[in-house]
């Protein structure tokens, strides 16, 4: 269906942009909760931060902004297509919210970002820092007259922020490994939960390297048993600090 709707604007890209804008409205109007970012609510204090990592148009953070209304919030988000939607966002939450037009990585300075194509509507949900990322898959959701454009974006380690997350939320399309790698003292340090979203390009050494850092990964089971109930974690997995022997 998606990808139906894809191509049906695909020519008329403003059209699909501003369609795009009034989503955002209607989730701040409309969310109350569901999907892995509800894993938030494992975060027992009323104020915290939050990092949106692959924030694309802002979604991420209007739902946590609604999850937690007293916690800043910092979207991350290379795709200079994408800053009007963010604008907007900053627009509807206030100075509670602000975002970076960066990538981030496990090294600052610069990367290649791949973003595919329909016709000429952009597809900025699917840009990637990982051209690997760009598989048959890409081709089954977008079709196969897709075509890439390759842009330099800036990239940084959250590591060199000096921030203490309570919650981290990475959404980067393959990218995942590269951004825990980035930061890891941020991570030993803060203890966040963690929402990750899954790639089979690199979930396995994902899990690996956070089980290393002395993290777990939570089930739907294991999250209502924390008291969450109204969770769908599909296609995102759920990581916390293990407590304690």
């Amino acid at each position: 269906m998606l990808k139906r709707i894809r191509q049906l604007f695909s020519r008329v890209p403003l059209v699909y942009q501003g369609a795009a804008l009034l989503r955002l409205v209607w989730l701040r109007l409309t969310y109350s909760g569901g999907g892995a970012i509800s894993a938030i609510l494992l975060v027992g204090s009323r104020q915290g931060l939050a990092l949106d990592v692959g924030a694309n148009r802002g979604q991420s953070a209007i739902r946590i902004a609604r999850l937690k209304p007293d916690f800043n919030i910092i979207s991350f988000e290379p795709n200079r297509r994408c800053r009007l939607a963010l604008l907007v966002v900053k627009l509807m939450l206030g100075k509670r919210f602000r975002f970076e037009l960066a990538g981030v990585s496990d090294h600052n300075g610069k990367a290649t970002y791949y973003e595919p194509f329909v016709n000429s509507l952009p597809v900025s949900a699917e840009g990637t820092f990982l051209q690997g990322n760009l598989d048959e898959e890409m081709e089954e959701r977008l079709g196969k007259d897709y075509g890439v454009k390759e842009t330099i974006f800036p990239v940084l380690r959250l590591d060199d922020l000096n921030l203490s997350p309570d919650f981290v939320k990475i959404d980067v399309q393959g990218w995942e490994l590269n951004v825990l790698r980035g930061a890891r003292e941020t991570i030993l340090r803060s203890h966040p939960v963690l929402v990750i979203e899954r790639n089979r390009h690199n979930e396995r050494e994902t899990t690996q390297y956070l089980e290393g850092l002395g993290y777990r990964k939570l089930d739907e089971a294991g999250l209502r048993q924390d008291g969450i109930v109204f969770v769908d974690v599909n296609g995102d997995n759920v990581f916390v600090r293990q407590s304690p022997a």
